[in-house]
């Protein structure tokens, strides 16, 4: 070999030790998807420093395709297409830092499985959902205490307990798209005192949320829908909904003429899916009886709705609707759906959703974090008549 061979080989050889120093260097990665029909993936990540984005990506650990934006920022977010089978590789580059290469399972096989869960506050082990392989993680809202810091009160971008959230679960994120409901801590940036104090203490409008979360519509209400299971989710701003008027207020107005109700009014009749799932952080009991009981109404003309409000595991059910409520954590007692509960245990708990793609029906199953099943139902498709 000649010197001048050798010298390039040794070159090439210490560059590619030099990339695989740095590979792992960014691992604050999540996933979302930022339409509602799944065919995009948006991989969202931080770095130190403002930098350019690139996302390597492909069917398999070669990669293959890119994705760029040479912005410089802090807070990355660049969509790939999301393939409808098989499974889906990436790597994410800003300046000289990269990620390692990650693999997401896609919508593909003969069924899917949806993990739910809310509270997030006490950052227990998820070593056994992660072990469940779901395909999908949905919140049913309270990502974090609060999304301000205790010294700058009122701050409405501050995102650090959203990336402090990633961290706590860097593989989950990295490799499961990530779909979250606003609960009120979402929201909260002030301090709740015991009366209402004189300046907001929630963003309604869940700034640092949206930001750091991009998903489908206007980010605090939107519907997914992943279509080779003809399923579809429709997520709710409903939280502290008896606060609505006053400076305690956490949510986006949800009376007759609200923008939000005449969302969901429209867009549950416009849903053909076998199932239709409705995710909110609000008690079961007090959403299905505002404005007279139309909230009610309308949730029940899908297949499940599943709540984060309360620190326990609940199914109750309604004229043969079932309501689900979910917790990672047992802070407080149980309030029970009195006259429709019929499984309820003070527990920390997730649900794990299970949609064949063939004709059958849904289970959905109320799990301890110790993976033992609490719970287990099993719901028929909507009628036929509604499917596309």
């Amino acid at each position: 070999m000649s010197a001048v061979l050798r010298s390039l080989v040794v070159s090439l050889a210490l560059g590619l030790a030099s990339h695989d120093t740095y590979a792992e260097s960014i691992t604050r990665i999540w996933l979302t998807h930022p339409t509602s029909d799944a065919a995009l993936l948006m991989v969202n990540w931080e770095t130190a420093t403002a930098e350019p984005s690139r996302v390597s990506f492909g069917p398999s650990k070669g990669l293959g395709e890119t994705r760029e934006d040479n912005t410089e920022v802090t807070l990355h977010h660049v969509s790939i297409p999301f393939p409808t089978s098989g499974e889906l590789y990436y790597r994410v580059t800003s300046g000289t830092v990269a990620s390692k290469v990650h693999r997401v399972q896609t919508y593909s096989g003969n069924s899917l499985r949806v993990a739910l869960a809310a509270d997030w506050q006490s950052r227990p082990d998820l070593s056994t959902l992660l072990a469940d392989q779901p395909h999908l993680l949905m919140s049913c809202g309270d990502l974090v205490d609060q999304v301000f810091s205790p010294d700058r009160p009122g701050e409405l971008t501050h995102t650090q307990p959203f990336s402090d959230l990633i961290d706590r679960y860097p593989r989950l994120f990295a490799t499961v798209p990530f779909m979250p409901a606003l609960g009120n801590h979402d929201h909260q940036i002030r301090p709740r005192s015991p009366r209402p104090p004189t300046e907001p203490v929630y963003d309604i409008e869940a700034t640092a949320f949206r930001s750091f979360f991009p998903l489908p519509e206007d980010g605090w209400k939107w519907h997914l829908d992943v279509t080779g299971f003809s399923i579809r989710f429709l997520t709710l701003d409903l939280n502290h909904v008896t606060d609505q008027g006053t400076t305690w207020q956490s949510c986006h107005p949800l009376g007759e003429g609200s923008a939000q109700l005449a969302w969901y009014r429209e867009t549950m009749s416009q849903s053909k899916q076998r199932f239709v799932v409705t995710l909110y952080n609000e008690q079961n009991r007090q959403v299905r009886s505002q404005v007279g009981g139309v909230w009610g109404e309308l949730i029940q003309q899908g297949t499940a709705a599943i709540t984060g409000y309360g620190h326990f595991a609940e199914r109750s059910e309604v004229e043969g609707f079932p309501y689900f409520n979910t917790a990672l954590l047992t802070n407080a007692p149980p309030e029970k759906d009195e006259g429709y509960s019929k499984f309820i245990r003070r527990t920390a708990n997730y649900v794990l959703l299970t949609v064949p793609r063939a004709d059958g029906a849904m289970t959905i199953e109320l799990k301890g974090l110790d993976g033992t099943i609490l719970d287990r139902s099993v719901w028929n498709s909507r009628s036929t008549d509604l499917l596309p």
